[in-house]
């Protein structure tokens, strides 16, 4: 079930909707995989580096959430002891293109707001810009 994006951004995930704060997560689990393979204890530590802490809680099901969407998959640790490793699915890489070809032209924004910003405020007098706070 390949996650697509619809009218209103969110990915359609095995009958799921990827919204609230798992949505925040789920791009970070995928660029995490896309590095290579990790296991479960691994991720939830990157996580919650990430100030992901209640995710990393609940990063069980949200492996599950996107090993059901085929956006991951599970194998064993190469020395075949029982533990999962996951791994980014071919599915799972498509969904980490569309979202960054969504969030291209909102970054080109941001960087272009901030640029005038920071130019502004380099020829902003001493006092600040009238009218400012």
């Amino acid at each position: 079930m390949l996650a697509t994006m619809d009218g209103g951004g969110y990915a359609p995930v095995g009958g799921e909707l990827l919204d609230g704060q798992s949505s925040s997560v789920i791009p970070c689990v995928l660029l995490m995989l896309q590095a290579g393979p990790r296991g479960t204890e691994e991720l939830r530590e990157l996580v919650a580096a990430f100030g992901f802490r209640g995710q990393a809680v609940g990063m069980d099901s949200t492996l599950q959430r996107l090993l059901d969407g085929d956006l991951v998959s599970r194998t064993n640790e190469p020395d075949g002891r029982p533990a999962a490793r996951f791994a980014l699915s071919a599915a799972g890489r498509q969904w980490l293109a569309v979202r960054s070809q969504a969030l291209a032209e909102p970054a080109r924004l941001v960087t272009r707001f901030l640029d005038r910003y920071t130019a502004s405020a380099l020829i902003a007098p001493a006092g600040g810009i009238e009218g400012s706070p």
